[in-house]
């Protein structure tokens, strides 16, 4: 297979992805970024460095954003959002993480490709993200595996959330790099 052929099978794979997301429920998920006192992330793996490009995203919009698990992430609370991304909502630390928000009055927001998953019982809404996920894989005529269908629908979702962000917040790009890093 050619690296063309490669890449238009992920593009239309991720087309089909992306028709299939409930615009109702990331319009839900665009609601609470705006109210958020404070923004908090959590992910473990793949799905944790998707997480991690979201925060950035959102501190470059003006959010005060955090990424749980870090050393200098301050103690969440009543006000604040969690995001959580785990595509088979059975990641035990970002559950846990889940879990304790909760407890401290946080909101929470899960990303899972998995609807009947352990996370969801903790999270004020759920975002599908519309794939196979890892444990119940099936075919469905998808030439990718399930983790990176998620990866990069939990991605696109999140990048189109920043592109909307932006409008309705009227933050250009320029804007946003000026709050991108120096140090690097």
């Amino acid at each position: 297979m050619e690296i063309e052929k490669a890449i238009e099978i992920i593009l239309d794979e991720e087309r089909k992805v992306m028709g299939r997301v409930d615009k109702k429920i990331v319009e839900k998920f665009i609601k609470k970024i705006l109210i958020a006192k404070r923004i908090f992330l959590a992910g473990e793996g793949r799905s944790g460095l998707i997480a991690k490009t979201f925060a950035m995203r959102l501190m470059q919009l003006g959010f005060e954003t955090y990424v749980a698990g870090e050393t200098i992430t301050p103690g969440i609370g009543r006000g604040d959002l969690l995001i959580a991304c785990s595509g088979s909502g059975e990641t035990e630390v970002t559950f846990h993480m889940a879990e304790v928000a909760r407890n401290y009055g946080a909101k929470v927001v899960t990303f899972t490709a998995n609807r009947n998953s352990t996370i969801v019982n903790v999270s004020d809404l759920v975002v599908g993200v519309p794939v196979p996920f890892k444990g119940k894989f099936k075919r469905n005529g998808l030439e990718q595996i399930g983790g990176s269908l998620f990866e990069q629908g939990l991605f696109l979702m999140m990048e189109a959330v920043v592109l909307i962000l932006m409008r309705r917040l009227k933050k250009s790009p320029h804007e946003l790099w000026k709050r991108h890093t120096k140090l690097e």
